[in-house]
């Protein structure tokens, strides 16, 4: 009987495993109106030329101006690199995480800023579930966005704790990392890919990138399967600009919501939410 019982069970996990394989990952779905353009790269060795930034008004989470923009700079005037985590449920472990790169404008000394997002391509009736992302149900995306439009859309509508970390690294490495994740946006407009909850997620993702240039910097475990954690290890890697050890009181210093709602004559968005 144990045999029987034990020779059913492989059996389903047979079963299991060809079903997994079937779906293959695809560019050509009936995406939501918000993911039907992904971003168009172009590296010409150290010009970077980026179609289709997302540059979103919102009026709501649903209900917003849609505008694309084009972004071109030097890959040698990239200057900083800022990591975001947008806590979206009530346990911290449940959130999200990008990067926001910010450049030397032509002529200038003004740094403008460029956020990369990796996120789940939604088709229409689609919603996340971090259940569902273990199984092939999503398409992984890079949105490529201003400020105004991924950091906006959280703090003014959905209304999320949003921390902002300034990250200490020598600027060579954040070129590197930033051309790293480049790279990859422009082989997704090729070669699509499945999203994954716990390995092709978007701290995942940050933290394959950030070991390509630094190894086993980030390393595997509660901060890359549970993003809100993920600032532990930046804390415990030295990589804020901190001597606090206590990470509450850190989140408290670099949460930017109340920043992010003022308004101040003269200073832009971007401005705004790195005053102290």
């Amino acid at each position: 009987m144990k045999r029987k019982i034990g020779m059913i069970v492989v059996l389903i996990l047979v079963v299991f495993v060809i079903l997994y394989q079937i779906p293959q990952p695809s560019n050509d779905r009936d995406w939501t109106i918000d993911q039907q353009q992904i971003p168009r790269v172009k590296l010409e060795g150290d010009r970077v030329s980026i179609e289709n930034v997302r540059d979103f008004q919102y009026r709501s989470p649903t209900d917003y101006e849609r505008r694309f923009v084009t972004r071109q700079f030097s890959l040698s005037k990239v200057r900083t690199v800022d990591f975001v985590l947008s806590q979206f449920a009530e346990w911290r472990g449940m959130a999200h995480a990008f990067l926001t790169f910010g450049y030397e404008v032509e002529g200038s000394s003004t740094l403008e800023y460029l956020a990369i997002s990796v996120e789940i391509r939604k088709e229409k009736g689609e919603e996340y579930s971090p259940v569902w992302g273990l199984f092939k149900q999503y398409e992984l995306a890079y949105v490529i966005a201003t400020e105004t439009d991924v950091i906006q859309l959280r703090t003014h509508h959905r209304q999320e704790p949003i921390y902002l970390y300034p990250i200490q690294v020598e600027e060579h490495y954040v070129q590197q990392l930033l051309k790293s994740m480049l790279q990859q946006t422009h082989q997704l407009e090729d070669t699509p890919e499945f999203y994954h909850t716990v390995n092709n997620s978007c701290m995942s993702n940050i933290a394959k990138h950030v070991n390509l240039i630094q190894p086993d910097l980030v390393p595997f475990g509660m901060g890359t399967v549970f993003p809100g954690f993920a600032d532990d290890i930046a804390l415990e890697r030295n990589l804020l600009s901190t001597d606090v050890e206590d990470i509450e009181l850190v989140r408290e210093h670099y949460r930017i919501n109340e920043r992010a709602l003022e308004d101040m004559d003269g200073q832009s968005f971007s401005q705004r939410i790195r005053m102290e």
